[in-house]
């Protein structure tokens, strides 16, 4: 929901909060060109370490640092740097975890598995679903400065659910640990 919520909302923000131009604001979602980079950089090391879960936290911790210097931002500029660079390697997080439920799948085949799978990419799903309504109506309640730390809190949360596997995996072992 993090990022689902500040999506429409970082134009105004850009434009009321920052003075920025429409056009401006406009060109805020080319900071999404960095991210097809930032995701090959966290999928190689990933393939490369088998450190999934690491990743994934990794990038939820630059998602939360990118959302909060956002919120606090007081010149035009920083939002898209911020974009480009933290928040290109936020958006990393889904691949990771998709990447670290197979792994898991994969270590204990079940009919129930393709089930986990269904459930992560409803939640995902109901994320930018329900994400969108609740930043406009947060941003409306409060400021968008205070959805965009809403935003940075709720990126954050996405690692609270998640277990650590006793045992390191790497690309070259198949995954046989177990979960603590």
């Amino acid at each position: 929901m993090g990022f689902s919520a500040a999506a429409p909302q970082i134009a105004s923000f850009l434009v009321i909060d920052l003075g920025g131009s429409l056009t401006a604001a406009g060109l805020f979602s080319l900071t999404n060109l960095t991210a097809p980079v930032a995701g090959y950089l966290v999928g190689a090391r990933s393939d490369r370490t088998g450190r999934r879960l690491g990743l994934f936290r990794g990038c939820a911790v630059a998602g939360f640092v990118g959302w909060t210097a956002i919120a606090f931002s007081t010149q035009l500029w920083m939002p898209y740097v911020l974009g480009a660079v933290l928040l290109a390697f936020a958006g990393a997080a889904t691949s990771q975890l998709f990447a670290a439920i197979h792994d898991e799948l994969t270590a204990r085949p079940d009919p129930g598995n393709d089930g986990v799978v269904a459930i992560v990419r409803m939640a995902l799903t109901a994320g930018w679903v329900v994400g969108p309504v609740a930043g406009a109506f947060l941003a409306a309640q409060t400021s968008p400065r205070t959805m965009l730390f809403a935003s940075a809190l709720v990126t954050l949360a996405q690692v609270i659910p998640l277990r650590t596997p006793t045992r390191s995996r790497t690309c070259h072992q198949p995954p046989t640990s177990t979960w603590a």
